[in-house]
């Protein structure tokens, strides 16, 4: 069963859930529905419930990695010259 959405639409064909994945840096994503020699109905697009996530690069994790290295080698040496 489709699953309609909240929209004054008199019909709907339901709806498409997409999901990709983007190098960092800017992005331009574009939307657009065209009416092609259809006079009887308009169309229209309802985008909805969109998210971004910032995923770590390799480079962040290795630096993360280091400074926790490097944190529990200043912590042992206190410790052994207390």
């Amino acid at each position: 069963m489709a699953v309609l959405s909240p929209t004054p639409f008199a019909r709907e064909y339901s709806y498409e859930t997409t999901s990709f994945f983007l190098p960092a840096g800017p992005h331009t994503i574009g939307f657009g529905v065209g009416d092609i020699a259809d006079t009887g109905t308009d169309s229209g697009l309802l985008v909805d419930d969109i998210s971004f996530r910032a995923v770590p690069e390799p480079t962040t994790w290795l630096l993360f990695g280091v400074g926790l290295i490097a944190l529990a080698a200043v912590i042992k040496f206190r410790r052994s010259h207390r």
